[in-house]
């Protein structure tokens, strides 16, 4: 994209906008590699959080189902 941005931006307002392009270039770097260290993080941290979640959930059911055939057979 930028190969045939950077010629019509030059033409067009006498390389003034090149910085600009640059800047926003250097901008969409940054996040892109922020978002590559952080991403994988985040989707760890989620996957752990949803097992302990499923994990209590289980625990929860398998207690009330052991409760109830208790009180079935009384």
């Amino acid at each position: 994209m930028c190969l045939c941005l950077r010629p019509l931006l030059n033409a067009v307002s006498a390389g003034f906008a090149v910085p600009v392009f640059s800047t926003g270039e250097d901008a969409g770097a940054i996040a892109l590699s922020l978002a590559a260290i952080f991403l994988p993080l985040i989707a760890l941290i989620a996957l752990v959080a949803t097992a302990v979640f499923v994990g209590m959930k289980i625990r929860k059911f398998k207690r009330r189902r052991k409760y109830r055939d208790a009180v079935t057979i009384l």
